[in-house]
């Protein structure tokens, strides 16, 4: 079978895992310039036994004209073809919100099409009844949260080496999207603030999502510590003073509602050998077990995973860090 690539930064992490494999594959640009959308090449679809991998963004490119779409669909007509849709972003939001050209009536016409179930699309988790593509019937949905953990447990200079732990809790929430549960473990952290007297609680939640491209707006020194960040995004450091001074970490994961979206948030206390209490979608913990982790019900009562309600989920996780406070977090 030949592997082609459509060149793309978002499939760079698909290329390093081929390389690093030994499986040959090529990087064939498969946009047209001339029509300004992307169409497969004659000689792909005659010669069959191909898989194509491409991005999201492009696979939305199919029924921008006629062309096109004559071509996917040439191509998913013979069974021995392939075509993989995936990234390393989460575009299961996307998806929902209908954003970057995904029409549903579009996702209908080419599952409709797809009858020898050839085009399987990647996410990073699967889709819950809200997301459209749920409903699809020939398009296969796949997850592969894999990508970020083939990325950040050789997360930015990592140290695996911790002093004695003098604080309990770390917890930050820097340049992250104004979200709902941020706001509220926030408001409800503020009442407990006898339990953080022995913790770092950091906060710079923008007041709108313009400002989380401001990275220059924030005083971030106060928690970067002494990590040097050579890299455009500071937050993929894990800042090895704080990490090796606290015994947990809270984590505020970018999901609450539904879908389980796997970032560095929950990476870096994996990478740095951390106990974490994650607050985000209800069995977001769950969904980390069947993906090959072991968490940390025998120390840590994580039944607050379980729980479907927002506030009350967080109220749970509240009293999980009283208990562990009031017992010693050590």
């Amino acid at each position: 079978m030949t592997i082609v690539i459509q060149p793309n930064d978002q499939l760079n992490f698909i290329s390093e895992f081929l390389d690093f494999n030994r499986i040959d594959y090529q990087k064939t640009d498969i946009f047209d310039q001339t029509k300004k959308t992307i169409i497969i090449p004659k000689e792909l679809i005659e010669s069959g036994q191909n898989l194509i991998i491409i991005d999201y963004i492009n696979f939305a490119e199919f029924f921008n004209c006629e062309s096109s779409s004559s071509s996917l669909q040439k191509f998913i007509a013979d069974p021995s073809t392939h075509m993989w849709v995936g990234g390393y972003k989460d575009f299961l939001p996307v998806v929902v919100e209908n954003k970057l050209g995904y029409d549903t009536k579009v996702l209908s016409q080419i599952d409709e099409m797809c009858t020898n179930k050839n085009i399987s699309f990647y996410l990073e988790s699967p889709p819950t009844k809200k997301c459209y593509i749920s409903g699809l019937k020939n398009i296969q949905v796949k997850s592969l949260p894999i990508n970020w953990l083939m990325r950040w447990p050789r997360i930015y200079q990592v140290s695996l080496e911790k002093s004695i732990g003098s604080k309990e809790f770390l917890l930050t929430a820097v340049l992250k999207l104004p979200r709902k549960h941020r706001f509220l473990l926030k408001e409800k952290i503020k009442q407990q603030s006898k339990i953080f007297d022995k913790s770092t609680v950091i906060f710079h939640a923008p007041l709108n999502v313009s400002d989380t491209l401001n990275y220059e707006a924030l005083n971030y020194e106060d928690w970067i510590g002494d990590t040097p960040h050579q890299h455009s995004w500071f937050d993929g450091y894990p800042s090895m003073d704080l990490y090796r001074t606290h015994y947990v970490e809270i984590v505020p994961e970018t999901l609450y509602d539904f879908g389980n979206f796997i970032t560095e948030k929950t990476i870096k206390p994996i990478a740095t050998k951390t106990p974490f209490l994650i607050l985000s979608t209800p069995r977001y913990l769950e969904f980390l077990r069947t993906n090959g982790f072991r968490t940390f019900g025998s120390l840590i009562d994580e039944s607050y995973d379980k729980i479907d309600d927002l506030s009350d989920r967080t109220d749970a996780l509240l009293d999980r860090i009283k208990y562990i406070h009031d017992n010693g977090a050590q």
